[in-house]
């Protein structure tokens, strides 16, 4: 049996330290993703997942919101930023010839040749009677947004310069903290404002936004285009979860 010293010390290890909700920036993160973001727009399925690492950053939760539940039928069984890069190259032009694909996507040959038969076979990609290239109906019609949280304990300064920076591929941005240490000063909140960055706190059950995370100038790019697809594609192997 433990002493009552030694149950004292094991209590005070398992409890958050100064004040905090969260032990760790990973319970937190665990945490936000069981919550609904509460947004705007009308968008029926929601992908989650942590940790996604995208063009060189790792944003901590990314969330893709579908405006309808995405096709199961058009995916290769393989899937790479190659795959996203041509499917973005063609929704930016809606036709192109293989020639030009080779010019723009910034690959090998045989690696472009190789992806392009990948989404011919699967119907994500079609050819047309000219000879040239187009996006499937399915893939046309996706309709969806990207957001991403960067979550920190308390270190808003720091989780606000990373949000920033998702605005690349991002419809919106924000910061999550533990709600004990989210700032509530008028001059902060002036600040996420400016920089159209949401602020929420994060209890145990409850997310609460101070400022919310609004869609900005609607930003497209072949990182955008695979944070989508990737999180549409029909596999039990995924990290992203739905509700």
């Amino acid at each position: 049996m433990k002493s009552p010293r030694r149950r004292s010390l094991l209590a005070g290890l398992s409890r958050p330290q100064n004040g905090l909700r969260f032990r760790s920036e990973q319970e937190l993160q665990r945490e936000l993703c069981k919550h609904d973001l509460r947004l705007d727009g009308e968008f029926k399925r929601t992908a989650v997942r942590r940790e996604l690492p995208v063009g060189g950053c790792v944003p901590d939760v990314v969330y893709v919101r579908f405006a309808e539940p995405p096709s199961a039928d058009v995916w290769p069984d393989r899937w790479s930023f190659l795959h996203a890069s041509i499917v973005w190259l063609l929704r930016r032009r809606r036709r192109l010839r293989s020639a030009t694909l080779h010019s723009l996507a910034y690959d090998s040959p045989a690696r472009i040749e190789a992806a392009l038969y990948d989404l011919l076979d699967s119907g994500a990609i079609k050819e047309l009677p000219s000879g040239s290239y187009g996006l499937s109906v399915e893939l046309e019609e996706i309709r969806a947004e990207v957001v991403a949280v960067e979550a920190k304990l308390r270190d808003w300064k720091q989780a606000l310069r990373q949000a920033i920076s998702y605005r690349r591929f991002a419809d919106r941005v924000s910061v999550v903290l533990d709600w004990k240490a989210t700032p509530r000063e008028k001059q902060t909140i002036r600040l996420f404002r400016r920089w159209n960055t949401g602020l929420g706190g994060l209890r145990s059950h409850t997310l609460d936004w101070i400022v919310t995370p609004l869609a900005g100038t609607r930003v497209t790019g072949p990182e955008r285009e695979y944070i989508i697809t990737a999180a549409a594609l029909p596999t039990r192997y995924t990290l992203w979860s739905w509700r």
